[in-house]
């Protein structure tokens, strides 16, 4: 983007940020997945002899599954807020330019 794109703001450009956020909250959702269970698995093919590391492994795994259900939440409300902000954009560029029209009417 430009730096004069930069400015250019519309509810429509809020929504699809919305959307940008929705599929990032799936993406982690989706790599939360991939890992799931390593650490059980990694019990059963390396057994007792690597219990240490096992536990370690598990522990990391419940970390990362915390750590990207929080990164998921932060990801809904942000979506939330943006779309929010682009009904009351919408609104507001509505009310303004029904105003202005009042103002200046038609010739």
């Amino acid at each position: 983007m430009t730096s004069a794109e930069d400015r250019k703001i519309s509810g429509h450009t809020m929504r699809g940020l919305a959307e940008v956020q929705d599929d990032l909250g799936d993406g982690v959702d989706s790599a939360i997945a991939q890992v799931q269970f390593a650490g059980s698995q990694m019990e059963k093919t390396h057994g007792l002899i690597c219990a240490v590391t096992n536990d370690a492994v598990k522990s990391a795994e419940a970390e990362r599954s915390t750590a990207g259900g929080n990164l998921k939440a932060v990801c809904t409300e942000l979506a939330q807020k943006l779309r929010h902000g682009a009904s009351a954009f919408d609104g507001t560029d509505r009310d303004e330019k029904d105003k202005l029209d009042r103002q200046m009417p038609p010739r």
